[in-house]
């Protein structure tokens, strides 16, 4: 079965001439059996959160982002995804081989998945023809034929022969909303694996014995001096020392 989602830029949140994205405009998303959502990390799409959050809370459980307009200041990605593409086209900071093996590393960085974006056209519009090396990377087509009919390339370029999402129309509104979205089909088995990146817990709070450790002891010669007062006890925590007086915690050299 054929996934369907959109992508999101700031156009749909920003309320110009238009009502923005809302908790309602996932629903109805939701209501036309769209499953997944690419989120645009554009400098300018301050709401990107907010979209990640009305999609989570409609039942949209698979978000991705794409990096495009970053203005030179890479985002701080969701915990909640797990493919990140990476635009090239006219526009983008990755319109080259470094600014897009750069984005690549970056991603990989992460711990996150990259994708392609782009298009026959776009790719050779920038001189990227000849250029083969990223076909083994997810490959997410934009070839506006207004038509989800399938994931072969009409004009195979780059070295691949086939996308993984298919953004088939820049004017999809069968949801009833008020202005038109991006629509993309992907292949079944994409978000399958998709869960979210855990996120590591805050190390706990480790209480030393003044007695027996070494270093305290140290500490405690260090806070000898009639300028401290003796310390109710000592914590390290995720690598750094304190001495904590009365729960106010007191870094140490």
């Amino acid at each position: 079965m054929t996934r369907f989602g959109p992508d999101l830029s700031n156009y749909q949140s920003d309320g110009e001439g238009h009502p923005p994205f809302s908790l309602e405009d996932a629903q109805k998303l939701v209501a036309k059996q769209c499953s997944f959502v690419v989120i645009g990390r554009q400098a300018r799409n301050q709401w990107a959160r907010q979209q990640a959050d009305f999609c989570l809370q409609a039942g949209i459980q698979h978000i991705a982002e794409y990096l495009e307009s970053i203005n030179g200041r890479w985002p701080d990605l969701f915990p909640e995804t797990k493919y990140v593409a990476i635009a090239v086209e006219v526009g983008s900071e990755f319109v080259d081989e470094a600014s897009i093996d750069a984005g690549v590393e970056w991603v990989r960085q992460q711990g996150r998945t990259p994708v392609i974006y782009s298009s026959a056209y776009m790719w050779n519009l920038l001189g990227l023809g000849g250029l083969t090396k990223y076909h083994d990377l997810p490959l997410w087509d934009a070839y506006y034929d207004g038509q989800a009919n399938g994931f072969a390339l009409p004009t195979p370029f780059g070295g691949w022969t086939e996308c993984v999402i298919d953004q088939y129309t820049a004017d999809w509104n069968d949801g009833g909303l008020a202005y038109p979205l991006d629509m993309n089909e992907c292949v079944d088995t994409l978000f399958v694996d998709a869960a979210p990146i855990p996120v590591p817990a805050p190390e706990q709070p480790r209480r030393l014995n003044v007695a027996s450790d070494a270093d305290v002891q140290a500490w405690i010669a260090v806070l000898s001096n009639p300028d401290f007062y003796a310390p109710d006890h000592f914590e390290v925590i995720n690598g750094t020392r304190y001495a904590v007086y009365d729960r106010v915690k007191v870094r140490l050299p």
